[in-house]
């Protein structure tokens, strides 16, 4: 129904083999997990989000369906470093230009967070 989000979570050990079309048309939302936050605000579990070329055709198929694609912070394990970024505001700062820089160059739409 109109108004429902319809979102899937699809971890690293998964692209490889992914039917981006078909969960393009089950989902309104798919999440890529995860990357973490560390500590100074740096990002770094980058090399879990999907290759560019996988992350290319994604992006095609969610363009051509009204998907969103979604980067996750933190999960299974991947949390530790929210408590100590968040407390600094210099943190926090260099953590949210790098989200933004981050979301521009892969053309995600937006991000979950897993804390």
């Amino acid at each position: 129904p109109d108004g429902f989000v319809v979102a899937g979570y699809l971890p690293e050990w998964r692209y490889e083999g992914a039917h981006w079309e078909s969960l393009a048309t089950h989902l309104t939302h798919l999440i890529f997990f995860s990357a973490e936050p560390k500590p100074d605000g740096t990002i770094t579990g980058l090399d879990r989000l999907p290759r560019p070329e996988l992350l290319k055709e994604a992006r095609k198929a969610a363009d051509d369906n009204d998907l969103k694609l979604l980067v996750c912070f933190g999960g299974n394990g991947r949390s530790s470093g929210f408590a100590a970024m968040t407390g600094s505001d210099k943190s926090r700062k260099k953590f949210v230009e790098n989200l933004a820089k981050l979301l521009e160059k892969k053309k995600l739409d937006g991000v979950d967070y897993n804390w």
